[in-house]
């Protein structure tokens, strides 16, 4: 999970009239703000959708991408992906049975309808994994960045990521919701 202070709206079903990403991403340009910015803490898809965009912008880089260089691959997570191929879909879970938008079984495709309507690309939803990948991932943030002697990410990145903010009463941090 991650949290913002953008003022965002936590959700929109954008995917009920988008026909793309850009269309999706100008309905979030032009979305009012439900607060001023930097004044609560909240949970946004809509934040994280325009973080990911941001990203990829300032880098030139897909989201998908950079993931995959930057921390999938370097972590030895080879079953970890956005958009993974028909041919291993038969061996990831299936997530629900969507009755609003595809009206089918979703197995192998990011269930969430607006990260499927952008591509299935997007920074709050759409990447499939396995459990050892997930431990390699939970391990190198344990060791404060580090894994197989190769540092992921800073450990003040993964300090800050980790701190209660206060603008939350001390139960989320950037990156996840705390426990009360």
């Amino acid at each position: 999970l991650m949290t913002h202070t953008s003022g965002l709206p936590p959700f929109k079903e954008y995917w009920r009239t988008s026909k793309s990403k850009q269309d999706t991403l100008n309905k979030i340009f032009a979305e009012p703000l439900e607060y001023e910015p930097g004044t609560k803490m909240e949970y946004s898809d809509l934040g994280i959708i325009l973080i990911a965009e941001i990203i990829q912008r300032l880098t030139g880089k897909p989201l998908n991408v950079l993931a995959n260089e930057n921390i999938f691959q370097p972590l030895g997570m080879t079953n970890t992906m956005y958009l993974p191929p028909k041919k291993i879909w038969p061996t990831i879970a299936p997530t629900e049975f969507d009755k609003q938008y595809r009206h089918r079984l979703i197995q192998g495709e990011v269930h969430d309808e607006n990260a499927a309507a952008m591509g299935g690309v997007s920074g709050h939803a759409g990447v499939f994994s396995t459990a050892p990948d997930l431990a390699a991932f939970c391990q190198m943030y344990l060791n404060g960045g580090v894994y197989a002697h190769q540092r992921i990410v800073r450990r003040a990145t993964i300090a800050q990521f980790t701190a209660p903010q206060q603008l939350s009463n001390g139960t989320r941090t950037l990156g996840w919701a705390v426990p009360t």
